[in-house]
């Protein structure tokens, strides 16, 4: 599960953006010391429940708008240092911890939307909400850092 605020902060009005996913992600580790590795990879996933909530309702003439987009398919790449811990072990585990940084390529389409509680059919959208929101670019890039055991 992801979920994002606006990413610029508005007096008066609340907004975030919220998923989940499922990736599938092939990774090549490149060894670079006993202890380390770079790992490189990428795959697909699918992007489900794509969520825009924007309270704009302590504004005069604001509304309480969400948007629910359609179940979408995008690709990302990854790139991680990961650190090897050999001495740390737990019934023959191994414990590594990492980080690194992760590219996602994702489009949304918009399949339904609510103001104030009332469903609005998209057809009877204005063309200025309809150039915003029935394309959503959901691409971005996440700070990964982590802690591995391996078995």
């Amino acid at each position: 599960m992801q979920n994002s605020t606006l990413s610029k902060k508005v007096k008066n009005v609340k907004g975030d953006f919220s998923r989940n996913f499922l990736l599938g992600t092939l990774r090549f580790k490149i060894p670079v010391s006993l202890s380390g590795s770079v790992n490189l990879g990428g795959g697909m996933g699918r992007y489900m429940g794509g969520e825009m909530d924007v309270d704009a309702s302590d504004v005069s003439g604001g509304a309480h708008n969400i948007y629910n987009y359609k179940t979408a398919t995008g690709f990302h790449f990854m790139l991680e240092y990961e650190h090897f811990k050999h001495e740390l072990s737990l019934l023959s585990a191994k414990w590594c911890w990492g980080i690194g940084v992760k590219l996602y390529r994702v489009t949304y389409d918009l399949e339904s939307m609510t103001q104030n509680g009332k469903s609005i059919p998209i057809s009877q959208l204005p063309q200025s909400v309809k150039d915003e929101t029935m394309e959503l670019d959901g691409s971005g890039t996440d700070l990964v850092v982590f802690i591995t055991m391996y078995l």
